[in-house]
């Protein structure tokens, strides 16, 4: 198919065993269908990518039907399907976009059939969905400059007094992350809780004058044991 806002004209020509010819033609307007994928799930202000999917996670899915002049008809009918299960149970007519969790799977097709209210296709697209799994990256945090923007990949020094350590779940369902199950901090295998309120930080007070400690931290649903992630760091004095 050519760009949008041209037209093609094919035509076939058949010629039978007895000398007789006939001409079929047809007329090809292309149509953009794009469907923007939208997950819900958590990544820091500051990240520079997108976020992703991840098991049990929502996705919201919208289909942009346009010609040349314009978006199309709102009644048209939406078919999806997510793999080879149909989103929503049937055809949607004049909505085009839908919300579905995330099944099992490392990579799943999305698919979007549109068709008119008489039936007649007007134009089908899919797409391929990752599917990650959580993951807990650490962050230290300025009293003057706030949250730092490079993650802390080993271990922590700690020069001053203290420090406060931020826990970012990636790809963590964004109602698990409003509303967790369980989150904890550990150093060295003992509870301990931040200051600030927020169960996603910590801030770790300099005992005598060295040593080492180990941070962990751990969040989770009970209810989907895939949606969480364990994090832990070397905390040196």
């Amino acid at each position: 198919a050519s760009e949008v806002g041209t037209v093609q004209s094919i035509q076939a020509i058949l010629d039978t065993a007895d000398g007789r010819r006939q001409t079929l033609a047809a007329t090809i307007a292309p149509i953009y269908l794009d469907i923007i994928i939208e997950p819900q799930t958590r990544v820091p202000d500051f990240y520079r990518g997108r976020s992703l999917p991840s098991i049990g996670s929502l996705v919201n899915a919208t289909a942009l039907v346009s010609d040349e002049n314009g978006f199309l008809d709102p009644d048209l009918v939406y078919t999806g399907r997510l793999e080879r299960e149909v989103i929503e149970g049937g055809p949607i007519r004049g909505r085009n976009q839908v919300t579905f969790p995330v099944p099992m799977g490392k990579q799943l097709t999305l698919s979007v059939h549109v068709t008119d209210p008489s039936g007649q296709t007007i134009a089908r697209r899919a797409v391929l969905l990752p599917s990650v799994n959580p993951v807990v990256r650490f962050y230290e945090v300025s009293s003057l400059m706030g949250v730092q923007t490079v993650a802390v990949t080993d271990s922590l020094q700690i020069s001053g007094n203290s420090a406060t350590v931020q826990a970012e779940p990636y790809y963590l369902d964004s109602r698990i992350f409003n509303n967790p199950d369980i989150v904890e901090w550990e150093v060295n295998n003992t509870p301990t809780r931040g200051l600030s309120g927020n169960p996603y930080e910590v801030t770790l007070q300099r005992t005598g004058s060295g040593g080492e400690s180990r941070l962990e931290f751990h969040v989770r649903d009970t209810s989907q044991v895939l949606q969480g992630g364990r994090g832990n760091l070397r905390i040196n004095y």
